[in-house]
């Protein structure tokens, strides 16, 4: 069993009218989102890794998707993100909807789930890329000031 959500419908409202007329639905736009190869790793762990990918009609988004491909991963996740809890994407949208519009965070496109039996297999949500946007441990690393570091976090 596969379900796609997202902020708005399938996709959000101004991505579905660029998307209007193309031969493939919300579904398969989605699945396409998840396998574009990544022009840019922000971050890569064992389940999660967000980059930067190019998507036809809408163009560049920063991607983050997370995965447990093995069973046991899934069982081993269940209170905390594979069965019980909401899956980590739609959690980030949740919080991203919640915080003030300053104008530094990036807009949602679209976030999918997918499941088998109940458990969460994948996950994914989509952002628009913020121009000239740096990742927040790119930034740590690279900054020395101790009154900018603190002011940030």
């Amino acid at each position: 069993m596969e379900r796609v959500s997202s902020p708005i419908g399938a996709l959000s409202a101004d991505v579905a009218e660029s998307l209007r007329g193309a031969a493939r639905p919300a579904g398969a736009w989605l699945g396409a989102a998840w396998d574009a190869n990544a022009l840019h790793v922000h971050a890569r762990s064992r389940t999660t890794d967000t980059s930067v990918v190019e998507l036809p009609a809408i163009g560049r988004v920063v991607r983050k998707r997370w995965s447990w491909p093995r069973v046991g991963e899934r069982l081993r996740g269940v209170g905390r993100t594979t069965a019980l809890a909401r899956c980590p994407a739609a959690r980030e949208l949740a919080a991203l909807g919640a915080a003030p519009d300053a104008g530094f965070h990036p807009r949602p496109v679209a976030w999918a789930e997918w499941r088998e039996r109940g458990l969460l297999v994948r996950c994914m949500l989509v952002l628009q890329e913020i121009a000239g946007a740096r990742d927040l441990a790119s930034w740590l690393r690279d900054e020395r000031s101790p009154r900018l570091r603190r002011q940030v976090l």
